[in-house]
């Protein structure tokens, strides 16, 4: 076993998502969790290391100053548990880890907020709202009074430290396809072929950047998404000028309709031009590698008409979009050394449609192959998939589930035109709906302020 010190903040990674706990000595974690096909009955309780880390590497998220503190605090949470349910968004071991560690969290779900400092839960009624930004608004108001600042989306709101842990510089720069961009297909079509990029103000980076910009208001944001980058248009171009994204089996889309012009041949090119001139970049979002796998299913395995692919051919696939992303993530921290890094992983939009093992164990193979490659990265680099959150059901309880992802992808996603998921529509559009944009923020949120 690796040596670690009494109070050691702890993460593990799982397939498509890092486990975390607080070592106590004696080769004990205090630990939110439980079997995976029962997590409404996860508790918070000791665990032997072994158990904590399954045969995985463990690596520490942080050194709290107060190490006695830190052990105090994760056994006080033993005895005296929140009086609240798991939930993989609201309350879940990323938000009880933390918390052990610095003393200072707050878990939200629904009109119910418990406030942990030093020891002590209090639980807060919130009054309800009819906009989700004012529930945001309200929850923040009644935190500043704590000294803490909130970071989250609808049911996954996590309350951190004013100072310390995270690294926010004069500038965030955004990495990435569509979901980057803040795509919708309904504005687009409605708009074209006059885009105008202004339109696109309501994806996950806006909603993130709101949330650093509370503490650092003069915080410039550049957007370098371009819907339908793959890792591969990413490294090499479009192949044709003035355009990023294409390749072999893409659309070109015009750099005069991207939030940030390419000066350069390609995404990452414009990226590391960025990073040469301005030395003070922290965060970087990289959203990439969901186009590459739509791309793969639709050439090769010729979804949605039929699948043809066999196990061989997915994994070589996925290992070639991890490949490309660790090549991508290596020029990035080269080029910024002590920028914080947040990789993401993709979601499922089309539940109850791939075949066995069904798309959401499928997709959860490939957010484990980025989150392993992303682990590889030196410096603040953290991984955060969407899944568990879009995908809950059936990326916990397996293919028989994937039915109850529905409710969440129609509320989180534009796949449920007039209230019915219907992929076949073609009014269906797999990006987020602006409340999942918000939530998807939220969990960018999460991850940055507790790496």
């Amino acid at each position: 076993m690796p040596t670690f010190a009494p109070g050691d903040y702890l993460r593990v990674c799982r397939p498509g998502y890092f486990h975390h706990g607080i070592y106590v000595g004696d080769d004990q974690v205090v630990q939110f969790g439980g079997s995976v096909w029962d997590k409404p009955n996860a508790t918070i309780a000791l665990a032997p290391f072994e158990e904590f880390a399954k045969g995985a590497s463990v690596e520490t998220v942080s050194h709290p100053d107060d190490p006695a503190g830190a052990v105090k605090r994760a056994l006080w949470l033993v005895e005296n548990p929140p009086p609240r349910a798991y939930n993989v968004v609201g309350f879940n071991c990323e938000h009880v880890a933390p918390w052990g560690a610095s003393g200072l969290r707050v878990g939200y779900s629904g009109c119910l907020a418990w406030v942990a400092v030093e020891g002590r839960l209090t639980w807060v009624r919130l009054q309800p709202r009819r906009s989700l930004m004012s529930v945001f608004s309200r929850v923040r108001t009644l935190m500043l009074a704590c000294g803490v600042v909130a970071a989250g989306a609808l049911g996954a709101l996590v309350v951190v430290p004013t100072a310390g842990a995270a690294k926010v510089g004069s500038t965030y720069l955004a990495i990435g396809d569509s979901l980057t961009y803040g795509f919708h297909e309904a504005q687009f079509a409605k708009e074209y072929p006059n885009i105008n990029p202004a339109n696109y103000h309501q994806g996950f980076v806006d909603d993130f950047a709101a949330d650093l910009k509370f503490l650092h208001p003069g915080l410039q944001v550049i957007n370098d998404g371009c819907p339908g980058e793959t890792t591969e248009t990413a490294i090499n171009g479009s192949g044709v000028e003035g355009y990023c994204a294409g390749g072999p089996t893409g659309t070109p889309f015009p750099y005069v309709w991207l939030h940030h012009p390419y000066t350069q041949k390609s995404q990452l090119a414009d990226a590391l031009s960025i990073l040469a001139t301005n030395h003070n970049v922290s965060p970087i979002t990289v959203d990439l590698g969901a186009n590459d796998e739509l791309q793969f299913l639709e050439h090769t395995c010729g979804f949605p008409a039929a699948y043809k692919c066999t196990e061989a051919q997915v994994a070589e696939e996925f290992g070639h979009i991890a490949s490309n992303l660790g090549y991508i993530l290596g020029q990035l921290r080269a080029a910024a050394p002590s920028a914080q890094i947040v990789v993401i992983g993709n979601y499922n939009p089309y539940p109850t449609i791939l075949p066995a093992p069904g798309g959401d164990k499928s997709l959860a193979l490939l957010n484990g192959a980025l989150a392993s490659v992303t682990a590889k990265i030196p410096g603040e680099t953290s991984f955060t998939s969407v899944e568990p959150y879009f995908n809950a059901p059936g990326y916990f309880f397996g293919a028989s589930k994937e039915a109850g992802d529905i409710p969440l992808i129609c509320a989180y996603t534009a796949m449920c035109p007039g209230g019915t998921f219907n992929p076949a529509s073609p009014e269906a559009d797999i990006h987020p709906t602006t409340l999942g944009y918000a939530v998807f923020g939220g969990i960018v949120d999460l991850d940055f302020w507790t790496h």
